[in-house]
């Protein structure tokens, strides 16, 4: 338990911004989170085989995927409910929807799990299957309470929930290792189940049921049919496009290259859920206050410029001695992850600069435009990775065919929300331009020493010194 006197001080260091302070208990409980992931993980990859990292990756996506439509996405609603009896309502709704496609999928799935165990080339595990509901029920609970908790603003049960997680899921695998890939499964779930405990507790104790009703649903059903009219699709290609990835990699080449991607995939979305998440948790909770009050545009451009001067050292740096990196740290069967890294950093940059672009578009009701650029996305990428396969016959040209496709959608698709903000394209295309150039400025040594192939630590040592100034400096910027 943190010590209060300590917390109140810390506290008192932050101005005097609501946003601020938000944002910093949420990015202290990810921050923590994952530090413990990053601690865990060249640990991890020495225990685990690149193909057990595969069949986990391949069981999340199709977590994921089962989940993006438990609540047929009426939990999204939660956080920007008119009133405390919608939000009871939904709630409500949310719960008993995870529940009933939870029963009605696993049903479905039963009779074909030996199919597609053995599709997935993992036959092996077919006696896992049991780990897919519960770990679908859990899921589905979480974001329900998460959501909740973003309404209630209660950030600092967030950041419990996600610290928790972390920690359970970490101790799990390290003491169960010799059970292999089952135990990436195990963990998974059980950190689910812990944090949806705390949440839970922290969000539904002085939550009041008074009042909910049968009809009192219905009539939610109907106030915010969006969100399942366009929201649940929109939502279900969304999740299929990016977790299709590892199931593809899978089918068409192993489950080791799956594994891989996976790892490469961890590791740079790390600062992502660190601190774009966290911000994007923030702005999703205040998104309403700030369309009423005509800020949403500036507070959305100011939050993108500061993510993209944050975000573009660090992915620079992967793209020029990703491999090196990887090899360093994590070991020498994991070179190959960081060659795949090197071609998802462009990608994920854009992804974390957008951070909040998700929740504004939510909060501008743009389902339709999700809708289309989520479909849009699945069959660019099944397409990049069919093709791939079967024509370029290459895992290493597939992958930089897929990142350089990701990333000219992300692209357009921050375009599109500056145009739906009414700010100039050209405003955000400068942006990137500037931070691209000030990231190649600081990259200056390691981009001569890997050059000579010479010196190429003495080079990280002196750009972790830039870095450090120079993140400093836009730390302030982003606390004033």
């Amino acid at each position: 338990m943190i010590n209060q006197p300590l917390k109140k001080q810390f506290f008192a260091l932050l101005p005097n911004n609501k946003f601020i302070h938000s944002f910093a208990v949420v990015l202290s409980g990810s921050a923590f989170s994952q530090f413990l992931v990053v601690l865990a993980t060249p640990l991890l990859t020495h225990l685990y085989a690149p193909k057990d990292f595969g069949f986990f990756a391949v069981f999340n996506s199709l977590i994921a995927i089962s989940t993006s439509f438990t609540s047929l996405r009426y939990e999204q609603a939660i956080p920007v409910a008119e009133n405390e009896e919608d939000a009871i309502n939904l709630i409500r709704l949310c719960l008993g929807l995870t529940l009933l496609t939870t029963i009605v999928i696993t049903t479905i799935a039963l009779p074909f799990k030996e199919f597609a165990f053995k599709l997935l080339k993992t036959e092996h595990h077919h006696n896992c299957f049991w780990l897919f509901p519960v770990g679908m029920l859990c899921m589905g609970l979480f974001q329900v309470f998460h959501l909740l908790a973003i309404r209630k603003k209660s950030f600092s049960a967030i950041a419990l929930a996600r610290i928790s997680q972390s920690a359970v899921s970490i101790a799990i695998r390290i003491t169960g290792y010799a059970f292999g890939s089952i135990t990436l499964l195990f963990s998974y779930v059980a950190g689910l189940v812990i944090s949806n405990s705390l949440l839970a507790k922290r969000t539904l104790t002085n939550f009041s049921f008074k009042g909910a009703s049968t009809s009192s649903i219905s009539t939610v059903l109907k106030k915010y049919k969006k969100f399942p009219l366009f929201f649940t699709w929109a939502s279900l290609f969304s999740t299929i496009s990016f977790n299709i990835v590892p199931v593809l990699f899978t089918m068409f080449f192993n489950p080791a290259a799956a594994g891989l991607f996976a790892i490469a995939n961890r590791v740079l979305s790390t600062p992502i859920d660190i601190i774009s998440g966290s911000v994007s948790n923030v702005f999703f909770s205040e998104g309403a206050e700030n369309r009423a009050s005509g800020s949403l545009a500036s507070k959305a451009y100011k939050l993108h410029e500061h993510l993209a001067f944050l975000g573009v050292p660090a992915f620079l740096l992967v793209f020029i001695i990703g491999p090196e990196l990887f090899k360093w740290v994590l070991g020498d069967k994991w070179h190959d992850a960081g060659e795949i890294a090197r071609w998802l950093a462009l990608w994920l940059y854009l992804n974390f600069c957008c951070a909040p672009f998700g929740a504004t578009l939510i909060t501008l009701e743009k389902q339709k435009f999700i809708f289309f650029q989520a479909l849009l996305m699945l069959i660019v990428r099944s397409s990049v990775i069919v093709t791939g396969a079967c024509l370029l016959h290459s895992f290493k040209l597939t992958v930089i065919t897929l990142g350089l496709a990701e990333a000219l959608m992300a692209l357009v698709s921050a375009a599109c929300t500056f145009i739906f903000l009414t700010l100039n394209i050209v405003k955000l295309l400068m942006i990137h331009i500037k931070s691209l150039s000030f990231g190649i400025i600081m990259m200056l040594p390691v981009i001569v020493a890997k050059a000579s192939d010479r010196y190429l630590l003495l080079s990280l040592a002196a750009t972790a010194v830039i870095l450090a100034c120079y993140y400093f400096k836009r730390l302030k910027v982003f606390y004033c």
